[in-house]
């Protein structure tokens, strides 16, 4: 039968050790087990496990000596050997501290434990070092799921050798992690490292870990765990890591992929209704040009309805998964090939409600300011945006996003709308507010202007026809009321020219109804190659478009035919509707009452001055004679402005 050891009688080691029938404990200075098989059946799973020992080696000095082991041999194929000393026999009968000095090879790893426990039947007063090192994760755990079926589902790739090392302490209820040391990967493709203590290893507290990551292709590592990601530049990235309020809290962030970098605090809290994310974060850079999947620079295709605002839910549910209170600030951002510089950008969550203050930035000189509200709490999600610009540099602007600029000088832009609806569609079919555009004292190019002269600007006498016009003014003034947008002001006024548009836009079907109308400010025969602008169509699709009655009697079919006349100032030879046109003017300033606010449309008067005395400079031998082309090519310019 099996040995029912006994309490030690007081009696010495020696004699112990001495007497062949008097002690309680007998001498056994070595044991051998060969051959051994085991095979535990799952009662209720009716999984077999199999346990073969070759080869089990015990001995000891005496019984006060530590306890040898070498053993070899394989669970459910998997072989594994171990070798050491443990507690002397007197200790492991009659119960005190177990000392361990083990090492042992399995799973394609080595381990190593060294220390004590003071109680080890209740797992008290631990004091034991671990160590374990292995040649790759990867092949561990496949190797593991032999013995724990479960890890057949972690997938893990192979992320190189790892080596790690800890001292435990406590109680098996409360274990402390101290001195922990971990390594993982290889450097120069992928690396993981943390060190640092965890005052209670089961329930995850007193956290305080130093870690730090590289990985040379994020993209390739995330696909290795199962993930899809677009490609990325290289990531190195450290933090130091603690719990805290049920949560864990990342100090002195310091990410750097790419280009980018980003530093900061970053906190993940799990104790209430929803998680929540705070982060505190500072860069220099952010290149999202880098950062983001490129897109393929192709058009969206049009609905199949015709419609340029999608009717499709907006995803919002993602808003309310989670809180969040981020803050932003970084010196540089470059997207879409623009820099936008100073950018500070705050994102509060709450239960599905989302505000965006501060927003600040600075893009092409411009200053930007505003923020934005919605709240994807209610079934039908109301939006605000109150957002303004000063200075905006549109020559610049342009330039940046890969446009020749045709206009020089700064513009300010208010924008204060709001709507409700679980579309773009709905969304703007009931916008409320205001869009405000102001630009003075810049430069256009005179070419934007043959819509409106069909390019008989250097045509004509008393006319600049330097490529540049001085441009006094620029107002574009729409208030919007339930998705209707009426043109309050829409002017742009040069030197010798004044535009003024009236009309709007249905933001509900997305119908365009403008007029476009230019204006005189000298007498120079210019009124006679002006016509009317209407803009119609859709958002989709504008269809400018000028009115036939105006080429048709008298104004550019005289012109044209009558080039010579004009160059004369012969003017009976043109129609006197086209004299009266050439001879009238209107000198009335849109840019004062655009500038303050005012309602404005076309004057209906318009004065004759006195003839001008001054003599017709000499003139191209084009003329006019290709004034209805060029109005052509104007419209086709006023098209590309428009997006189509």
């Amino acid at each position: 039968g099996n040995w029912q050891f006994g309490a030690a009688d007081g009696k010495s080691a020696a004699a112990a050790e001495t007497s062949s029938s008097g002690g309680n404990l007998p001498l056994v200075r070595k044991v051998r087990i060969k051959d051994l098989r085991v095979t535990y059946r799952d009662g209720r799973t009716g999984e077999q496990t199999r346990l073969t020992l070759p080869s089990l080696d015990l001995g000891a000095d005496g019984v006060e000596a530590p306890l040898r082991i070498a053993l070899q041999g394989d669970v459910n194929g998997e072989d594994f050997s171990a070798a050491g000393t443990i507690a002397s026999i007197r200790q492991l009968t009659a119960g005190g501290e177990l000392p361990l000095d083990l090492k042992a090879q399995a799973l394609g790893a080595d381990m190593t434990v060294r220390g004590a426990i003071a109680d080890p039947k209740a797992m008290t007063g631990l004091a034991v070092t671990l160590a374990l090192k292995g040649a790759s994760i990867s092949e561990t755990l496949a190797r593991g799921a032999k013995l724990v079926p479960q890890l057949a589902a972690v997938k893990v790739p192979d992320l190189g050798p790892y080596d790690v090392s800890l001292t435990v302490t406590g109680s098996s209820a409360k274990p402390s992690v101290s001195n922990l040391k971990v390594t993982l990967g290889r450097p120069g493709e992928m690396a993981l490292t943390a060190a640092g203590s965890i005052a209670d290893a089961i329930k995850a507290q007193g956290i305080d870990l130093q870690v730090a990551a590289t990985a040379k292709d994020p993209a390739g590592l995330a696909k290795g765990l199962g993930l899809e990601m677009p490609p990325l530049p290289a990531v190195t990235a450290s933090a130091r890591v603690a719990d805290k309020d049920g949560g864990y809290r990342l100090q002195d962030v310091d990410v750097k992929i790419g280009a980018s970098d980003l530093k900061g605090t970053a906190a993940l809290y799990l104790g209430g209704a929803r998680p929540r994310i705070t982060a505190d974060l500072q860069s220099t850079q952010l290149d999202l040009d880098e950062l983001l999947p490129k897109g393929d620079d192709k058009p969206a295709p049009p609905a199949a309805d015709g419609r340029l605002f999608p009717a499709d839910p907006l995803p919002l549910d993602g808003l309310k998964a989670a809180d969040a209170d981020i803050n932003l600030a970084a010196a540089r951002l470059r997207v879409n090939n623009m820099d936008v510089t100073g950018l500070r950008l705050g994102v509060l969550l709450q239960g599905g409600r989302l505000t965006v203050k501060p927003l600040q930035a600075t893009v092409a000189d411009g200053v930007i300011s505003g923020e934005i509200t919605l709240g994807a709490d209610q079934a039908v999600p109301p939006l605000g945006i109150n957002l303004n610009i000063a200075k905006l540099d549109y020559g610049k602007l342009a330039a940046a996003m890969g446009q020749k600029p045709v206009a020089e000088g700064t513009a300010d832009v208010t924008l204060k709308v709001t709507g409700a609806g679980t579309s773009v569609r709905q969304l703007m079919a009931g916008l409320d507010g205001k869009l405000r555009v102001v630009s003075e004292k810049g430069r256009i190019d005179s070419t934007l202007l043959n819509v409106a002269s069909a390019d008989i600007l250097s045509a004509l006498p008393l006319v600049d026809s330097k490529g540049d016009k001085d441009l006094r003014c620029a107002v574009v003034d729409f208030d919007v009321v339930k998705g209707i947008a009426n043109a309050k002001a829409l002017v742009l006024e040069t030197g010798g020219l004044s535009v003024v548009g009236v009309g709007g836009l249905n933001l509900r079907d997305e119908t365009l109804n403008l007029v476009l109308e230019p204006r005189a400010k000298k007498t120079s025969l210019l009124s006679a190659a002006i016509v009317p602008v209407a803009i119609r169509g859709t958002l989709a699709k504008p269809e400018p478009k000028v009115n036939p009655a105006d080429l048709v009697t008298g104004v550019a079919s005289n012109v044209a035919s009558g080039a010579a006349a004009i160059m004369t100032f012969g003017l009976s030879a043109l129609a006197q509707s086209a004299f009266n046109r050439a001879t009238n003017t209107d000198d009335t300033d849109y840019c004062a009452l655009a500038l303050a606010g005012k309602q404005v449309a076309p004057s209906k008067g318009a004065a004759k001055p006195a003839p001008a005395q001054q003599q017709p400079k000499e003139q191209p031998k084009s003329g006019v004679g290709g004034a209805l082309q060029n109005l052509e090519k104007g419209l086709g310019g006023l098209k590309g402005l428009l997006g189509k």
